[in-house]
């Protein structure tokens, strides 16, 4: 049989591994929302414009297409990473009720 101490600490540490899994949710969102937002500022320019971007601190060229491609490759990663962290929320509420 659980004391009510243990209860307590189990619930407090559902609490916190859901705040957790939430504060790591919205940050995704939120890059997922930089990088669409990127994406849509591109959508006009033509496709063999020179463009760059930061890899490991060094400026690096594209042209628009692959860049395209690479935010919306990041785009769908984010947005499955997305779709399972809101599961795992789903699944500690459940939990915590």
């Amino acid at each position: 049989m659980s004391t009510p101490q243990e209860v307590t600490n189990h619930y407090n540490k559902l609490k916190s591994e859901y705040t957790e899994i939430f504060k790591r949710y919205i940050e995704l969102e939120e890059e997922r929302r930089e990088h669409n937002l990127v994406l849509n500022n591109l959508e006009p320019l033509k496709g063999e414009r020179k463009c760059w971007k930061v890899v490991g601190g060094v400026l690096v060229e594209h042209n628009i297409n692959e860049t395209k491609a690479s935010l919306k490759d990041t785009i769908g990663m984010l947005e499955n990473t997305l779709k399972a962290l809101d599961d795992e929320m789903t699944k500690r509420q459940r939990e915590v009720s």
